[in-house]
């Protein structure tokens, strides 16, 4: 079951060029941004603070997110 929640989508995509989206664990922040939002890049920050990126499916170093930011 997918429970709408247009309210938070209109939020996130007024934000503009990029979005930092955080919060407690399994509440639908990688739903939301998946599914309702588009996206150039796609990042997760995991619990032993390693990057992965969604678009290439590759473990990256925290400089290489800081210039990816940076574009």
């Amino acid at each position: 079951m997918i429970i709408e929640r247009p309210k938070e989508v209109e939020r996130v995509k007024a934000f503009g060029k990029w979005v930092l989206v955080y919060g407690r664990r399994k509440t639908g922040k990688s739903f939301l941004i998946e599914n309702f939002v588009k996206y150039d890049d796609f990042f997760f920050v995991k619990r032993d603070r390693s990057i992965l990126s969604i678009k290439d499916s590759k473990t990256i170093a925290y400089e290489t997110l800081l210039e990816l930011l940076k574009r």
